[in-house]
């Protein structure tokens, strides 16, 4: 009996001292405060709710019941957030390197790693941790960001690199892109490559395959720096990289040099079909290393102003092709007036004459005797007197412009005149017709 009594105090007590501390909890309200009790029950969303239904407190996260003017997600946890990597996917494999694809956080890594025959040489974990330290210390939105290294089951040691969802240059170019598109990745190559130049980088390794061309906007996406050396690297001084792009001097020289790099420039300027519009600037690029390019920035500054000719010439000749056309036009427009002119003026000397002849056929006065005369015998002298001044008035006019026209057009001018004289001589002889036959009829 007496243990059962003292079992009873020690539950009273317990009791007491558990509804103390719920309202402490309660009354400093950890959850909203980011109070966090790790060896402690009431952490947990029920024993939250609990603790609020006493006191008629409704929890403030993680709760069904949403305030309307609240944002967030509809959830009760963080989904598909991990802190270790997932669905591990082997996308290529190349002689002496595995690249994966993997998850974590919420988003797609690349995971660079070396063989598993090979992991254990020293030789490809230095190459792994020079690549590495070179690209920590470029940050550019062209280039492969690097998150860090770190041990990751089934792959071992990988360098953490951000996913690039895109296609190899090659690729793209099989697309056939229009001139304007390759243009625009030419100068954001250069760009790139003048910034890693700029930090005493070369790449070594310039080919179609270690630039990408991401999907969503088609920029250029720098990657692969395995094989990228600089002044103060000590380790890994021999030479490298891939035949078909490398420079002659390349593959003697164990010295990195940015002209290498150049070379290769030269090469992919080839491929991006460049040949005909920057024919001068490639040849350049693989030239000897003496003549070479010195830097990326020179080949940029020589396609901008090749690219500035162009316009330029473009814009003359589209100017020389108005002009061309305006003068034709004016000189039309010239020829059209001189020709309506040459005209107006004939047709004023035609009339100019043929008011001549008329005034001289008017000073006659016969054509007021033919319309009253009745005998042909009373009008014959004087017939016969004037029968030759409207000829005289037209060659006494013609002579006194003759001067001032071409022959052409004064023989049309002439012709014209003679033409009125010899119509006004028609209307004589069809008044005078009659006369001479009653005249000739006469017994």
């Amino acid at each position: 009996m007496q243990i059962y009594l003292f079992c009873h105090y020690l539950y009273i007590i317990e009791c007491k001292f558990s509804f103390l501390f719920t309202s402490i909890l309660v009354h400093f309200n950890p959850f909203d405060r980011g109070l966090y009790f790790p060896h402690s029950r009431i952490h947990t969303l029920e024993n939250k709710k609990y603790i609020c239904r006493i006191y008629n407190k409704e929890p403030t996260m993680n709760s069904q019941t949403y305030e309307p003017s609240a944002s967030g997600y509809l959830t009760n946890g963080f989904e598909g957030i991990d802190h270790c990597f997932t669905n591990i996917e082997v996308v290529l494999q190349t002689e002496h390197n595995i690249l994966a694809k993997a998850q974590r956080y919420g988003r797609w890594w690349m995971l660079k790693a070396i063989k598993t025959e090979e992991n254990q040489q020293t030789v490809f974990q230095q190459i792994l941790r020079k690549e590495l330290e070179i690209l920590m210390r470029l940050q550019h939105p062209n280039i492969i960001q690097i998150n860090g290294m770190e041990f990751v089951e089934r792959l071992g040691t990988c360098l953490v690199m951000e996913y690039v969802d895109g296609m190899r240059l090659d690729e793209w170019l099989s697309r056939k892109p229009n001139k304007e598109k390759r243009l625009r990745l030419t100068k954001e190559l250069l760009k790139t490559i003048e910034y890693i130049h700029l930090a005493g980088i070369v790449h070594r390794d310039l080919k179609p395959s270690n630039i990408m061309v991401t999907r969503n906007g088609e920029n250029i996406k720098l990657i692969d720096f395995g094989l990228a050396d600089n002044d103060h690297m000590a380790i890994l001084k021999q030479p490298a990289g891939t035949p078909k792009y490398m420079s002659p001097e390349q593959a003697s020289n164990n010295i990195p040099d940015i002209r290498n790099d150049i070379y290769s420039l030269g090469i992919i300027l080839q491929l991006l079909q460049h040949e005909k519009s920057f024919k001068t600037i490639i040849r350049k690029c693989i030239l000897p290393i003496n003549k070479r390019y010195s830097n990326a920035t020179q080949i940029l500054v020589a396609i901008q102003n090749k690219t500035k000719t162009k316009k330029r010439l473009a814009t003359y000749f589209i100017a020389m092709i108005i002009a061309i056309l305006f003068a034709g036009t004016f000189i039309q427009t010239w020829r059209i007036r001189k020709m309506e002119n040459k005209r107006y003026r004939i047709e004023n000397a035609i009339k100019e004459g043929t008011r001549k002849v008329d005034i001289a056929f008017q000073l006659a006065g016969v054509d007021e005797r033919l319309d009253t005369c009745t005998n042909y015998n009373y009008i014959s002298d004087d017939i016969q007197k004037h029968f030759m001044d409207g000829s005289h008035a037209a060659n006494h006019y013609i002579d006194s412009i003759r001067t001032y026209f071409s022959d052409i057009e004064m023989y049309q001018i002439s012709n014209a005149i003679h033409m009125h004289n010899g119509s006004r001589l028609k209307i004589w002889n069809d008044k005078t017709e009659p006369l001479l036959n009653k005249l000739t009829n006469k017994p």
